[in-house]
């Protein structure tokens, strides 16, 4: 598996630190932020190959977060995690440019497929 930087962005610190860890634990640097604003300012500094992104999050939701990051010199791949039912936001996710979507609560093995699957994608680009 390729090792990759991947931000989380999820104001439910429960949710923050179990992703973390299911991608630590499969060696990815992982870096993890509650708020929208806080998480575009880690991404204007530092490059990303992916972006899980809760659709609600305080300050910047996730789908401005997602339109801001789309205009970055380096965009990373973002990834919806949402409890909200996706067949209600599937057109506004694809409309973002989304690579895919996890809806909460999900399970540890289909996390990793998600970002193994994208991170080989990447590879083969």
């Amino acid at each position: 598996m390729t090792v990759a930087r991947i931000l989380v962005v999820d104001d439910d610190n429960q949710i923050c630190d179990s992703i973390k860890d299911i991608l630590e634990s499969a060696g990815h640097d992982v870096v993890s932020s509650g708020n929208g604003a806080e998480a575009l300012t880690m991404l204007e500094k530092g490059r990303f190959d992916l972006a899980l992104l809760d659709i609600v999050v305080p300050k910047i939701d996730g789908y401005h977060l997602a339109t801001h990051i789309a205009g970055l010199a380096h965009p990373p791949a973002i990834v919806f995690v949402s409890s909200r039912d996706y067949d209600q936001d599937e057109k506004v996710v694809e409309s973002l440019g989304a690579a895919a979507f996890i809806r909460k609560p999900f399970q540890k093995r289909e996390l990793l497929r998600v970002v193994s699957n994208l991170l080989s994608q990447d590879k083969s680009s």
